[in-house]
């Protein structure tokens, strides 16, 4: 109860504030074309004064940025997650389903206190579709180049996904049918240059063998080692919409030490690098081919604390993810082969000043070359390709 309400005692004052936490959007759009008023600011402190609610509010259909309170020791991050918002380079970002609403949002509210140890997640989803079934195109091998080869190279946005040793995510799902999808959401530590591997190339072919993560006892002989940044990922369990498309999820992890959702993982390590160092661009990395590169999940003792997670970033990715129905709720239904799947539905970097706007995209090749716009318009409903860096000219060879 709002400590003012018990200071009036005026019981229609108390029953507006409820009111306000009561109010779920009706039919029509969640977005920022309405919203306006001058009340906005007042229901998103008035929902933070108090604990989260599981279900939609009128401060979730509000929010249209990120709202920070408190300091590295006791705080709040409370974010909007847009379509198309982020997603890693090579994603595919989903289109709108057809007859589906054409509002879908989520958002995420995060409190932390650390003389408490507990860093504590409130994640919803609002229209977004139940169970939905991906397909993508086979792009074939970005080395070929012979078209009579049926397994020549095809470039986006003609193909949408290509196969990938080092990130050996499916190209449609769900899988099996009977498993449908859920989403999962991810909290990306964003300064990927505050954290280097050694990545390593056969010194003849130059092509990527690994990185040191996969060479616990050193490389194999005849390699050439290349530091690469890299950034750390932590992420809940599944979630499943009901037919309206409404999913809620709250759970907390220990503030010292930031694992996946039930403590299962430390972290994951993901990179985006050159798989054949001949098309490696040195001097403006965006410029050459930069694929993704995924370690296997970390163990929970090697997990980062929150207050080291504040200061490299955060940025959110909602992905499409294979529903694991094998998994009873409490259970671990992280995936451990591809870890994730590149399929990427709602994001938001609230590291970014002001976030990112509906109908934007944080583009994660200008942030690694650190280059203006970071952000450029997405279509509203159509599916499309987060930033591929499949392929490029073999620049040692002077092409």
């Amino acid at each position: 109860m709002h400590p003012l309400a018990l200071a009036l005692l005026c019981l229609g004052f108390l029953t507006s504030l409820v009111a306000a936490d009561d109010i779920v959007p009706q039919a029509g759009a969640c977005n920022p074309t309405n919203q306006s008023g001058d009340d906005y600011m007042q229901v998103i402190n008035h929902y933070l004064a108090g604990a989260p609610v599981s279900k939609w509010i009128d401060a979730d259909c509000k929010l249209i940025g990120p709202v920070w309170t408190g300091d590295d020791n006791k705080g709040q991050l409370y974010s909007p997650l847009w379509r198309g918002a982020g997603g890693a380079i090579e994603d595919w970002i989903t289109p709108l389903p057809a007859g589906y609403p054409t509002d879908p949002k989520g958002t995420v509210r995060i409190d932390w206190d650390k003389s408490a140890n507990t860093v504590h997640y409130s994640i919803k989803l609002y229209h977004m579709k139940q169970s939905p079934s991906i397909a993508r195109v086979d792009g074939g091998d970005p080395e070929i180049t012979d078209p009579n080869n049926p397994n020549h190279y095809i470039a986006p946005p003609a193909a949408s996904w290509w196969a990938n040793k080092f990130h050996t995510n499916p190209k449609n799902m769900p899988i099996k049918a009977s498993d449908g999808t859920g989403y999962r959401l991810w909290t990306i530590f964003a300064t990927f240059n505050t954290k280097n591997v050694p990545f390593f190339y056969d010194g003849q072919t130059l092509k990527l063998l690994g990185s040191g993560l996969d060479f616990p006892s050193g490389p194999p002989s005849g390699t050439i080692g290349l530091g690469i940044g890299v950034g750390q990922l932590v992420s809940s369990a599944l979630l499943y919409p009901d037919a309206s498309g409404f999913a809620t999820r709250e759970y907390t992890v220990p503030y010292g030490q930031v694992t996946t959702e039930g403590g299962y993982y430390g972290y994951f390590v993901a990179a985006f690098v050159p798989q054949n160092l001949c098309k490696a661009n040195p001097y403006q990395p965006a410029q050459g081919q930069l694929r993704p590169y995924v370690s296997k999940w970390q163990t929970p003792s090697q997990a980062s604390p929150w207050n080291v997670i504040l200061r490299n970033g955060i940025s959110f990715d909602l992905t499409v993810e294979e529903g694991r129905p094998d998994v009873p709720p409490g259970g671990n239904d992280q995936n451990e082969d591809y870890i994730y799947s590149g399929i990427s539905y709602a994001a938001n970097n609230p590291s970014a000043p002001g976030g990112v706007p509906l109908g934007w995209h944080f583009s994660l090749p200008a942030a690694i070359a650190n280059v203006q716009p970071a952000l450029y318009p997405i279509p509203a409903t159509t599916g499309l390709l987060s930033d591929p860096l499949v392929n490029a000219p073999l620049y040692c060879l002077g092409q």
